[in-house]
């Protein structure tokens, strides 16, 4: 386990100082003597002072993307895994299959093709046999792909995130195997999860609580604010909490028909109208007050006056925010109260 988790800490100072430990606060001091203490002169042991490094992750181009366990892990996961799938699509040989395996977590299906026609022409014969390379091909490099990406994920975990996972029943068969995909699958369940000690009701409180008291910060821009809330939207999932009731799914049924004479489709396309509606109204009343708090009150006004103005999508609501023209009058008292 121990040359598995590896080191997250870069030491400094000479070898042949002797007796030196790490305290609990990541500072590396003298086993004896005065503890912290850092004297004018070179020639004392007690000069030796050594901080740890902000874990960064062993790939470079990820930018300090990592795995953690820390207050938002889970939305960690989320830019991280999406920072790492961009940068496999990106660098990577046939990169764009790892990178849908990896967004996904499914692992990427490779089409045979279909065998040629008995009376096939030479030219049709010889397409086909550069298809069928072209397929073992892809699968091939896909599959060596997805074992390089496990050792991308599993270098961006830090110290904490690895002990969790070393501590998961089926670590050993995913490593063994290389398998990326289960290896963020336990990351994720991780992450979203928050602490695995605690109850699933009190982790289900929790994401719900984190849902509802988010809001897109000044400053913040819209695609930032919507990755935010998508997170919070699987955490919940996640946890096996649902954002609709059963009231607002009445209201997408035919006019004619009941929850009970509903069929299974139905109800599923009801379902699916319902939970979009509802984030589409929570996104915008969400959205930073000073820049769209306008707008949330036009739609209100409309409402009231029998015009319903409200995104039944969340593909509609991120749009009207994107292309919503901010009061300027607003951004002016604004900046006035900040002076």
């Amino acid at each position: 386990m121990s040359s598995e988790l590896g080191s997250n800490t870069e030491v400094g100072g000479t070898p042949s100082q002797p007796n030196i430990e790490k305290s609990e606060s990541g500072i590396i001091v003298p086993s004896s003597g005065r503890r912290g203490h850092i004297s004018s002169g070179p020639s004392s042991v007690n000069d030796v002072i050594i901080k740890d490094s902000k874990f960064v992750g062993r790939v470079e181009a990820l930018n300090g993307h990592v795995y953690n366990c820390s207050y938002r892990q889970a939305e960690m996961y989320t830019k991280t895994t999406n920072e790492i799938a961009e940068y496999v699509g990106r660098t990577f040989k046939f990169g764009n299959d790892a990178r849908l395996a990896i967004e996904h977590l499914e692992t990427h299906t490779f089409s045979v093709p279909p065998d040629p026609a008995d009376d096939a022409t030479k030219s049709e014969m010889r397409i086909w046999e550069m298809e069928l390379k072209e397929f073992v091909r892809r699968k091939t490099v896909f599959q060596e792909n997805m074992k390089s990406v496990y050792s991308i994920v599993w270098g961006q975990c830090t110290d904490v995130m690895r002990a969790k996972l070393l501590a998961r029943d089926n670590h050993k068969l995913i490593s063994n195997n290389g398998d990326v995909l289960e290896l963020l699958k336990n990351i994720k369940d991780v992450a979203f999860n928050f602490q695995s000690q605690k109850k699933k009701a009190h982790s289900l409180r929790e994401a719900y609580r984190r849902f509802y008291n988010m809001t897109q910060d000044v400053g913040v821009t819209c695609q930032e604010y919507l990755e935010r809330f998508q997170n919070q939207v699987d955490v919940i999932s996640h946890c096996g909490g649902e954002l609709v009731m059963d009231s607002m799914i009445d209201e997408h049924l035919p006019a004619t028909t009941t929850r009970a004479s509903a069929s299974g489709a139905q109800l599923e396309v009801a379902k699916k109208k319902a939970v979009d509606e509802y984030l589409a109204c929570s996104f915008m009343l969400g959205a930073d007050k000073s820049r769209y708090g306008k707008l949330v009150a036009d739609m209100e006004n409309s409402y009231l006056q029998g015009d319903d103005k409200y995104p039944a999508k969340m593909t509609d609501a991120y749009s009207l925010l994107v292309h919503w023209k901010p009061d300027p009058n607003m951004s002016q008292i604004l900046d006035t109260s900040k002076e």
